[in-house]
């Protein structure tokens, strides 16, 4: 299970107020291909395909509009643009293929999410429940979390394509408050900007639950995760 050593926590608290700070490649799973995790108003790619590390950032200085929400690039090279339409919905424009949209889409088993992914070019690929695989609480990630306590864990969902057959997987570790949560996986034939879509749908579904849940360490309902990182819901 994944566990936060205290000299990274404040290494990734200093990444809130002075540029993103990598996580250190023995606190990542050996076998994900992409990772990322939250920074201020947006989110620290520590891991991509074939190597590099990048960032999905805020893209509106200026709402004009239309124009996207947010922007993939690794390290100095564009490549793509993100639009949260809705909790967990999100639009992927990918920069290699011009003039098609992609996109992510959820939907809910009892409260429970899944995730439908439509990339640009490729066949669309489809998550299973997001299940607990460490702490205590819910056995999947859902809707229907009564505390802060229910979410806090970590959670693995398997890939699947047209054929139910697994084809990777994708995993999220929520943390204490205000410690940033950590996204990775494996999803062959999908771009970075994809799996950015993937990160940025599925966090502000967290961000979702745990504004609806109890907040145990102040005693009244959340709310307060506002802003964190996925923008407005």
């Amino acid at each position: 299970m994944f566990t936060v050593r205290p000299l990274l926590l404040a290494l990734l608290a200093a990444s809130f107020g002075c540029g993103p700070v990598g996580f250190p490649a023995s606190e990542l799973s050996a076998g994900a291909t992409f990772a990322a995790h939250q920074v201020h108003n947006g989110f620290r790619i520590d891991r991509l395909p074939g190597g590099g590390t990048g960032v999905v950032e805020s893209a509106r200085w200026i709402n004009w509009p239309g124009s996207p929400q947010f922007r993939v690039r690794a390290e100095e090279a564009p490549l793509g643009d993100l639009w949260l339409i809705a909790p967990a919905h999100v639009e992927v424009r990918e920069h290699s293929v011009p003039g098609t949209v992609g996109d992510v889409e959820p939907a809910w088993d009892d409260g429970a999410i899944r995730l439908t992914l439509r990339p640009a070019s490729g066949a669309p690929l489809r998550s299973g429940l997001f299940q607990r695989i460490g702490g205590s609480g819910y056995s999947v990630l859902s809707r229907n979390a009564q505390t802060l306590l229910d979410v806090h864990g970590t959670y693995r969902a398997d890939i699947l394509d047209a054929n139910n057959r697994r084809v990777g997987w994708w995993e999220v570790h929520i943390a204490e408050p205000f410690e940033p949560r950590l996204f990775e996986g494996v999803v062959p034939g999908v771009s970075p900007a994809m799996e950015a879509g993937v990160t940025l749908a599925l966090n502000s579904e967290i961000d979702w639950i745990e504004d609806h849940t109890l907040d145990v360490y102040r005693g009244t309902s959340s709310g307060h995760h506002h802003g964190r990182s996925g923008g407005g819901r």
